[in-house]
């Protein structure tokens, strides 16, 4: 009887068994983070065509959304948003997880209007390993990724957090 979100994927929209894998890794990620600013996981689902992500439902919109209707967030309003993400984002890191596509899309707020980090696609367990995948969102993308060179996680997610969180609140 519980409301949920569920982000479902087609098996037969994958193109290849990179696009599985990375599914597979999104769901095992999810499966470990439990942190009131991150979105609660509840279950995974796999029938012969789908798979389906049942997730808490968060009905406050996104940041880009509220950015965008309100074309400027006064100060009181804004305030806890950065700290939120910015806390939830050290949550991931401290479970040695980085995110890899921090951006407006991605913060959801919940009926309290708490931010909540979504989206695990480009997520990755990384503890001290350089990372090289080309992944995430241009306009937040850390200059490291850009230019395609080996990069550490922690630290470009620090980078999409004030070029697309701190930008936009501040």
């Amino acid at each position: 009887g519980q409301a949920v979100a569920i982000k479902t994927y087609e098996k037969a929209k994958m193109k290849d068994s990179n696009q599985l894998r990375r599914v597979q890794q999104e769901i095992r990620l999810m499966e470990k983070l439990n942190n009131p600013l991150v979105i609660h996981f509840f279950e995974a689902v796999e029938s012969p065509r789908r798979i389906h992500v049942i997730m808490e439902i968060l009905r406050g919109g996104n940041l880009c959304s509220c950015v965008k209707r309100r074309r400027q967030l006064d100060e009181g309003a804004s305030r806890p948003i950065p700290m939120q993400v910015t806390e939830g984002l050290e949550y991931m890191h401290n479970q040695n997880i980085v995110h890899r596509d921090i951006k407006l899309e991605n913060v959801l707020f919940d009926q309290s209007h708490n931010a909540k980090l979504i989206d695990f696609g480009f997520s990755v367990y990384a503890k001290d390993k350089k990372l090289r995948m080309f992944c995430g969102t241009p306009s937040y993308m850390a200059p490291e990724i850009a230019k395609r060179t080996e990069y550490r996680g922690k630290p470009v997610a620090v980078w999409s957090l004030g070029a697309g969180i701190g930008s936009a609140t501040g």
